[in-house]
This record gives structure tokens, sequence and C-alpha cells, in this order.
């Protein structure tokens, strides 16, 4: 049998990339242990570029609700003036009252 690794290796592994979304996805196939971390970083900082977007997230709080307690920074961008300003409005809306742990909000 291999060595087992102590815990604090492993969250280093999982933790190392936690700005690399693309990373933080695979992290989370390699083992059932490494994905509460990974949620961890996914979740904590959302990026929403359109009213679409907004809706979409939604759903995703919807159907797993314990994701809104990861969430604390939210960035709404848009390419347009007006599709911008639907997200904005959207996520006022519909996000607001489910993300009580959010502590920023860029516009």
């Amino acid at each position: 049998t291999l060595p087992q690794l102590p815990i604090e290796v492993w969250e280093n592994v999982v933790n190392h990339p936690w700005d690399d979304q693309r990373a933080l996805k695979r992290c989370g196939l390699v083992c059932r242990a490494w994905y509460p971390p990974r949620r961890f970083h996914l979740h904590r900082r959302i990026t929403i570029w359109s009213a679409k977007g907004v809706k979409a997230y939604a759903t995703v709080l919807k159907q797993t609700p314990e994701l809104s307690k990861w969430a604390h920074d939210m960035t709404i961008r848009g390419n347009r003036l007006v599709a911008y300003l639907s997200a904005l409005s959207t996520a006022a809306i519909l996000l607001a009252p489910k993300l009580p742990r959010l502590e920023q909000l860029t516009i």
C-alpha cells in the first residue's frame, strides 16, 4: 500500500490553484475529499455577464442552496449598456435575497 500523506499536503494541493477555474474543476474529479475545498474556491467569486447569466445562477442556487454560503464577491459586467443594466437589475431582484454572505459587489 502507498503511504498516506498528511491532510495539510492535500489541502495545499487543492488550495494552490484557487484562481484557476479549470484546475479547480479538475481537482474535484480527482477525489471526493477534494470536492468541498474546490467548491469553496469555485463559488467564492462570481462573475456574471448578462441577465441570462443571473437567471442561470439563480437556478443553480435554487437547486443547491448551500452554495449561497460560499459567495462572497460578485462582479456584474456587460458588453453593452442595455445588457449590463438588465443584468444589474435582474441580479438585484433575484440574487440579493439569496446571497446573505455577499461582502463585495463590483459593478
